[in-house]
């Protein structure tokens, strides 16, 4: 249905802010900098990147963990401010390194919704 796909698109920046990663082994989420996976927006978005040729938007969030499966903080000493970590450092890491896994970050269940879209 062309209607349908048409309103996906027109409304593509909405889905995209909705979109929010569980967290698991840090392995999938590709976008340290660009994907939702520590607050309600990425990181650039945070802070406020202009130039996104100024950060590596190849990093992936697994780089910044210790293999203790801790948050490795001086990597990220090297990337952010110490409030940034401190936002990154209340992120919880899984005891067992389940994959991590894409939900709806606008509604309570994770479940998509017209009614949390909106």
């Amino acid at each position: 249905n062309s209607w349908a796909w048409k309103c996906i698109l027109k409304n593509r920046e909405q889905f995209h802010k909705g979109i929010r990663w569980k967290f698991g082994d840090g392995k999938n989420i590709n976008l340290f900098w660009l994907d939702n996976w520590c607050a309600n927006d990425s990181l650039a978005a945070l802070m406020a990147v202009r130039d996104i040729s100024s950060i590596d938007t190849s990093l992936r969030v697994s780089h910044v963990i210790s293999a203790n499966n801790e948050w490795d903080i001086t990597k990220l000493q090297g990337l952010v401010n110490d409030s940034w970590i401190q936002l990154i450092y209340v992120t919880p890491l899984p005891f067992n390194l389940l994959s991590d896994s894409i939900c709806w970050g606008l509604s309570g269940s994770g479940e998509f919704s017209t009614k949390s879209a909106i």
